[in-house]
């Protein structure tokens, strides 16, 4: 079993690699992530989850820093918060940032020897 906190530092870091099949394995179908957007959209479900971020890595005008603030792990279910500051360009190539905080809730599944993302949420400061 792959200790939690490596766990989160590894999944965070397929996020900042913009690398679709390392964060899919993070992902599984039989396990519906909720996804709550900085502005309060939910996205839902394996699919749409994958989709989003497939989309979203494709962008090469983004970047982000993170800086892991706590996490917490009992038995197979753990938690990470996370400080994200996020670069970014809009429709008009006009550059911006959003500070948030990112709330992450994982499962490990033993039969498949990985943590499982189940909650993503996105809260602005």
């Amino acid at each position: 079993m792959q200790d939690f906190a490596t766990a989160v530092k590894a999944h965070l870091k397929t996020v900042s690699d913009k690398d679709i099949a390392a964060f899919s394995k993070y992902l599984h179908p039989d396990y519906e992530p909720i996804i709550i957007m900085p502005k309060g959209a939910i996205v839902q479900g394996y699919q749409d989850a994958l989709d989003l971020h497939k989309e979203w890595f494709d962008d090469p005008d983004w970047s982000m820093e993170v800086a892991v603030l706590d996490v917490f792990c009992v038995g197979n279910i753990g938690y990470a918060l996370v400080d994200v500051v996020y670069h970014d360009l809009d429709l008009d190539k006009v550059h911006y940032m959003m500070n948030y905080y990112l709330s992450l809730v994982f499962i490990y599944i033993s039969d498949l020897d990985r943590w499982i993302l189940l909650r993503d949420q996105n809260t602005l400061k």
